[in-house]
């Protein structure tokens, strides 16, 4: 099996580096490149070809939800996008699925969800963390 390549796009360097981290003791996953911004990442896709992009949503310069847009319209429809962030509420979440992610983590998911939710969603699944309230949300859409 070759290795599922990701790229990390998140604003804080040091949760970067601890992803990194934990992720590059998981056979199968292989961290290819991290970037700060959705700016960044676009200038990054010119070069590199990831399988799974972990998306931070609140990032300067370009948010997750404008660089998953763009990602999709100007580059690869084939790339995997897993929003992962603090943000658990129904705008984030309904603004992600719209820009294409097919997965919604939070920043406190364990390794082994994070290691689950990259594999299912390369393989052409959605995940959703199980803490976010899918049932309020699920109400409150029936509702829009």
């Amino acid at each position: 099996m070759n290795n599922i390549k990701i790229i990390i796009a998140d604003d804080h360097k040091e949760f970067r580096s601890a992803l990194k981290l934990i992720l590059s003791k998981v056979d199968g996953i292989k961290v290819i490149s991290e970037v700060s911004n959705g700016k960044e990442l676009l200038d990054k896709l010119k070069t590199i070809f990831p399988d799974v992009i972990l998306m931070d949503i609140q990032m300067d310069e370009m948010n997750g939800i404008n660089a998953t847009e763009r990602v999709f319209e100007l580059y690869y429809p084939n790339i995997k996008v897993i929003a992962l962030t603090m943000f658990g509420d129904f705008d984030h979440l309904k603004s992600m699925i719209i820009a294409g992610a097919q997965g919604f983590l939070l920043k406190n998911t364990s390794k082994s969800e994070l290691e689950n939710a990259i594999k299912k969603v390369y393989n052409g699944e959605y995940y959703y963390s199980p803490s976010i309230k899918m049932d309020k949300i699920i109400t409150k859409k029936k509702t829009l």
